[in-house]
C-alpha cells in the first residue's frame, strides 16, 4: 500500500466517521494533495477498505472497522452531514440571490454620470443656453446679418431659380397659344378648363427688387 493510501485510510479509521474528499483534504492539514487524496479514496473504494457513499451528489467516505458496531453513528453523522449541507445550499442561494441584486444596482449606477462628468455636461448645457438667448435676442431686435459670403449665394440661387422659372413660364405660354390657335373659346376659358394659374405679379416684383 502507497504511503498516502495508508495515511488516508489510517484517518478515516482514527476518526471512524464519514467525510467528503474536500474535508478529509482540510481537515489532515494538505499532508496530500486534493487529487492524491481523491486518487487514494477511489483505490481504498476498490479494494473494499473503505465505504463510499453518495448523498446530494456528494460522495462520502467512512472506515469499515466496527461497522457493525458503530453504523448507527455513522449513519447518524451522515444525516447531520446531509442537514449541513442543506443549510448551506439555503445559505448559498441567499447569497447568490444577493448577488444579483447587488450586481443589478451596480449596473445601475454605472450608468449614471460621474460628479466630474455631470459637472461638465452642466457647463456644456449652460454655455449652449447662453448662445441661443444671444441669438434669440438679436432675432427680437432684428439685428442678424449674414456674412458677404452667405449674401452671395442667396443671390446667386436667387437668379437661377428665377431664370429657371422664367424658361419654364415661356414654354408653358407658347404651348397655351399654339393650342389657343384652334380653340373655340377665350384665353381665360382655356386656363379654367385645363387648370392653369396666373402668377402673382406682385409677388414677381418684389423678388426683382
Amino acid at each position: 500500500m502507497s504511503k498516502d493510501k495508508e495515511a488516508v485510510l489510517n484517518y478515516l479509521e482514527n476518526v471512524n466517521r464519514p467525510y467528503s474528499a474536500s474535508d478529509i483534504h482540510k481537515n489532515m492539514h494538505s499532508e496530500c494533495t486534493k487529487i492524491v487524496i481523491q486518487k487514494a479514496l477511489d483505490q481504498l473504494v476498490t479494494e473494499n477498505k473503505i465505504r463510499e457513499k453518495i448523498y446530494n451528489k456528494q460522495k462520502i467516505y467512512s472506515s469499515l472497522q466496527g461497522s457493525g458496531r458503530n453504523i448507527h453513528e455513522i449513519e447518524k453523522n451522515v444525516q447531520h452531514l446531509e442537514s449541513e449541507i442543506f443549510q448551506k445550499l439555503n445559505v448559498l442561494k441567499e447569497l447568490e440571490e444577493e448577488l444579483k441584486s447587488c450586481e443589478y444596482e451596480l449596473r445601475k449606477y454605472e450608468s449614471l454620470l460621474t460628479k466630474e462628468e455631470a459637472e461638465k455636461k452642466k457647463n456644456e448645457l449652460q454655455s449652449d443656453i447662453k448662445n441661443l438667448e444671444t441669438k434669440l435676442k438679436l432675432l427680437s431686435d432684428n439685428k442678424i446679418f449674414i456674412s458677404k459670403e452667405d449674401s452671395d449665394k442667396i443671390k446667386e440661387n436667387y437668379t437661377f431659380v428665377l431664370k429657371t422659372y422664367k424658361k419654364r413660364k415661356h414654354i408653358c405660354m407658347d404651348i397655351l397659344y399654339s393650342i389657343l390657335e384652334n380653340y373655340p373659346k377665350n384665353k381665360t376659358l382655356l386656363m379654367e378648363e385645363i387648370g392653369i394659374e396666373l402668377d402673382d405679379e406682385n409677388v414677381i416684383a418684389t423678388l426683382k427688387m
